[in-house]
């Protein structure tokens, strides 16, 4: 989780600067509100005391960062690089794959096995 945290910071980092560099967008209130709300969930993330993937309220924390990473990425979407919106892909990419690393195997072949029948 620690590395998705990282690439988060980098996101919104590279959204503020790209947004240094331009005048007001048309939704520009609800642009920097979601990177507010983006930067309060680092923090938050940061001070859950496990960082496991196993912790639900860190799963659900982490999702929502990602959630609003996607809405910061869609509200400026004509000021941010491609490298920038890579970053987001990045995290989603991880979490899921996280995610998905933490489902037993032998769950994941009943369940297939139970919708099958």
């Amino acid at each position: 989780m620690t590395e998705i945290l990282a690439i988060a910071d980098k996101f919104c980092a590279g959204v503020e600067s790209a947004l240094m560099d331009v005048g007001p967008l048309k939704d520009d209130q609800d642009l920097r509100t979601k990177l507010g709300l983006c930067r309060n969930l680092i923090g938050y993330i940061r001070s859950l005391p496990d960082a496991g993937v196993a912790n639900p309220l860190l799963r659900d924390s982490v999702s929502k960062l990602i959630t609003a990473m996607t809405w910061v990425a869609f509200y400026s979407r004509e000021v941010i690089s491609y490298k920038v919106h890579r970053e987001l892909i990045k995290a989603q990419a991880l979490f899921n794959y996280l995610l998905s690393e933490q489902i037993p195997k032998s769950y994941s072949v009943s369940a297939s096995l139970h919708c099958s029948s």
